[in-house]
């Protein structure tokens, strides 16, 4: 026979737990619970326990709980079925907020205000008809939406009446990055502090938040290492941990070292560049235009790039991943078109049979 008396903690106050275990003729039996407000009733009710087991009776049926009632969730005033895209985009940019990361919401609030509200914002959401939806889902905004029409009926509001039949997300593909001569170009255009932004972006292959998130304790110059830790909310102006949750650090190259030591050196936890994320993306665009380049040009293509000419100079994927701190080397794998030396040995094996 054995008896087991705890206590614990729950919601700042100790409670007591009892655990009874007997063998009765060969039999293994045990009985257990917990929530006793002191010593003394668990001590009871492992002794009552005992009596049931040992007279083979059934365990003590456990108390009722009484369930706490929660309060109504507050339904905003009007009706749902009236509401305009606009109110409807508030409301679910509420609902966002408290479950999504805040660069999120913002990236729907950007693609929104561009390619919605202009056309759409003042419609009725629920008296979208088919031919409307079919316009949207033409739009670069056709991923939002998807995202509302998905929040709406969570949050009680009505579904348009037409069909709503986005695109299929676009899986795989080739991408875009930018060849040697084309990155001197755009470099050679920028303003010196947008250069330098372009090419610690280029040179660690670190997402554009994730730059603006570099503070000077940082930097590694004995080791030439970088310690990237953080990103800086566009939204917020703080920081939070990096898209894949875990700091990583990657080695600082010549020319990267060459333009962090050039930067006048502040407090540890000052940051090396003062945030302008929207002044440096059109600035990167702008000097894409001037150098001759037909396509647009964001900060996140820098990143394409470095790994790009990374795995083209013979980098393992592996390796490339973990600078770029990719959860999985899945990710990574979109580049491997640019390495196709490693299929070489089996088509030349097909070919050899074909040609025999």
């Amino acid at each position: 026979m054995a008896t087991q008396i705890s206590s614990y903690v729950a919601r700042g106050e100790t409670r007591w737990r009892a655990a009874v275990a007997l063998s009765v003729d060969g039999t293994f039996r045990r009985d257990r619970r917990q929530g006793f407000p002191d010593e003394k009733s668990a001590r009871s009710w492992a002794r009552r326990a005992e009596l049931r087991i040992l007279e083979g009776q059934a365990p003590e049926p456990a108390p009722a709980r009484e369930r706490k009632r929660r309060a109504p969730a507050v339904k905003p005033p009007g009706d749902p079925s009236q509401w305009t895209l606009d109110r409807v985009f508030e409301e679910c940019e509420k609902y966002w907020l408290r479950r999504k990361a805040p660069t999120t919401v913002n990236a729907y609030l950007s693609r929104y205000r561009t390619h919605l509200r202009p056309y759409f914002g003042r419609a009725q959401f629920a008296a979208l008809d088919t031919a409307a939806l079919r316009k949207i889902a033409a739009s670069p905004a056709a991923m939002v939406f998807s995202s509302i029409v998905k929040t709406a009926s969570k949050i009680g509001v009505p579904l348009p009446v037409g069909i709503w039949d986005p695109p299929p997300i676009r899986q795989g593909g080739r991408v875009d990055f930018l060849e040697p001569a084309e990155l001197r170009a755009v470099l050679a255009e920028l303003a010196p502090r947008d250069r330098a932004v372009a090419v610690v972006l280029v040179g660690t292959g670190c997402r554009l938040q994730e730059c603006f998130g570099l503070r000077f304790q940082n930097l590694d110059f004995g080791r030439r290492l970088i310690h990237i830790e953080a990103q800086l909310c566009s939204q917020t102006g703080r920081l939070r941990p990096p898209k894949s949750k875990k700091a990583r650090v990657v080695p600082m190259s010549g020319a990267v070292h060459d333009v962090l030591s050039s930067i006048p050196q502040g407090k540890p936890t000052d940051f090396v560049f003062a945030f302008t994320g929207g002044s440096f993306r059109e600035h990167l665009d702008a000097a894409a235009k001037r150098a001759g380049l037909r396509r647009k040009i964001v900060p996140h293509l820098l990143r394409h790039t470095a790994a790009s000419l990374a795995v083209q100079s013979g980098v393992a994927l592996e390796v490339v991943g973990e600078i770029l701190g990719h959860s999985s080397v899945a990710i990574t794998g979109k580049y491997a078109h640019l390495r196709p030396e490693h299929l070489a040995a089996g088509v030349a094996a097909v070919d050899a049979v074909l040609n025999s």
